[in-house]
């Protein structure tokens, strides 16, 4: 679908990157960071329509696909109450396209991602809103999955140090590693308590979109 602006959005971990692109023109009209959470993305979208003046049926804000970094606008994008048009293309698509790009900043990067979309406007395709609940379970697994990582290279780090520096530096990593494991048998079956909540919110969803009238199976 054809759109008369589009916002490119470099994500990191803490902010975004947006530029605000012409279609017509392909012309940079602004560029702003914004902090990458729920405030920072009504901001932006503020920032489009109150300070620029466009409508945000005009605009499609796109994003790559960077993993945990883009969960907070994958949930904000499945708030119809926000109503704003997302996409997000495969970092590999864009940097394919581009070839080999000097000067890189997030800046750049952001508009870059722009001009992607407006040249590539017929692939785009909106980003499909997931249930709340999902984006939540979603960033559960991405979180656990990034934290055991670290800790697993914080306790390797203390096991080579130990085995060559420390007396007993054998039973030091055996007990860190029992900690290790322990520590993320305790995060996990916290996180498991709140599973049957979500899927029987998302399975409730489901029902009510398919049916619209299926609250009572739940109430039996």
């Amino acid at each position: 679908m054809h759109y008369l602006y589009y916002v490119g959005l470099d994500v990191s971990k803490e902010t975004f990157d947006a530029s605000l692109v012409a279609f017509e023109d392909a012309n940079e009209m602004a560029h702003r960071k914004f902090a990458n959470s729920r405030k920072g993305i009504c901001s932006c979208l503020h920032w489009v329509e109150k300070r620029h003046g466009i409508r945000l049926d005009d605009v499609i804000f796109c994003a790559e696909d960077m993993g945990s970094y883009i969960s907070e606008m994958a949930v904000c994008a499945s708030d119809r109450t926000l109503n704003f048009n997302f996409s997000l293309i495969s970092p590999l698509v864009i940097k394919y396209s581009m070839g080999i790009a000097r000067g890189k900043t997030d800046r750049v990067d952001a508009r870059r991602i722009a001009e992607y979309a407006i040249t590539h406007y017929r692939k785009i395709a909106l980003y499909l809103p997931a249930e709340k609940e999902l984006c939540q379970l979603r960033t559960w697994l991405i979180e656990t999955g990034v934290a055991r990582k670290i800790r697993l290279q914080r306790e390797i780090r203390g096991c080579i140090y130990s085995t060559f520096h420390a007396p007993g530096g054998d039973r030091v990593c055996r007990n860190s590693y029992e900690n290790h494991r322990t520590g993320n048998e305790g995060t996990d079956s916290r996180r498991q308590q709140h599973l049957p909540e979500l899927q029987a919110a998302d399975q409730h969803q489901r029902c009510r979109a398919d049916h619209g009238h299926c609250d009572a199976l739940f109430d039996a």
